[in-house]
C-alpha cells in the first residue's frame, strides 16, 4: 500500500501512504513542510487497480487529525479523534443506573403513586383546567379558538 495515493472523500488529493502501523495507514502531504497523519484502516478503501486510498474523510478533517511526533504514533488519541476509541469510566456516574440483586426497577409514575403524589396524566388535565374528554373547556368551547374573548 505504500506510494498510493490518498484521496478525500470530497476528491482532493491529500497525499501518499508512506507505511501502516498496526490498524493504522499512513498519510504524509505537504510539499515543504510534510506531515504525517495515522487513519484508520477502517477508514480506508484500497483500490490496487488504480493504487489508491479512498479515504472516508474531508481533507480538513485528515489535516485536522494527530500528527505523528518524531515518527511515534500516539494510538489513542488517533482512535479518540476519529471516534473508534474505547469510552473511559467516569467514577462519578460509574454504576449509576445499575440494579442490586435486591432492587427492582420501577417507572416514574409507580414511584410517584408510592410517594402520593398524582399520576402525570391526573396533573396534567388539573393543571388545564379540568378539560373535558374531548378537549373543550368549562363551557364547552375551545379556548383556543376564542383567544382573548374567553372568559369562563
Amino acid at each position: 500500500m505504500e506510494g498510493y495515493d490518498a484521496v478525500t472523500n470530497d476528491d482532493h488529493k491529500a497525499g501518499h501512504v508512506v507505511g501502516e502501523r498496526g490498524e493504522y495507514v499512513l498519510v504524509e502531504h505537504g510539499a515543504i513542510f510534510k506531515s504525517t497523519h495515522a487513519v484508520p484502516k477502517s477508514l480506508v478503501h484500497f483500490d490496487e487497480d488504480g493504487r489508491v486510498a479512498h479515504l472516508s474523510m474531508s481533507r480538513e478533517i485528515l489535516q485536522d487529525g494527530p500528527k505523528l511526533e518524531s515518527g511515534k504514533l500516539d494510538e489513542q488519541a488517533v482512535a479518540s479523534y476519529y471516534g473508534l476509541a474505547e469510552a473511559e469510566a467516569d467514577p462519578e456516574t460509574e454504576g449509576f443506573g445499575v440494579l442490586d440483586h435486591d432492587e427492582t426497577a420501577v417507572s416514574s409514575e409507580v414511584q410517584a403513586a408510592r410517594d402520593g403524589a398524582d399520576p402525570a396524566a391526573q396533573e396534567r388535565a388539573r393543571v388545564r383546567g379540568d378539560l373535558g374528554s374531548e378537549g373543550q373547556g368549562p363551557q364547552g368551547e375551545s379556548p383556543g379558538l376564542l383567544g382573548d374573548r374567553y372568559n369562563p
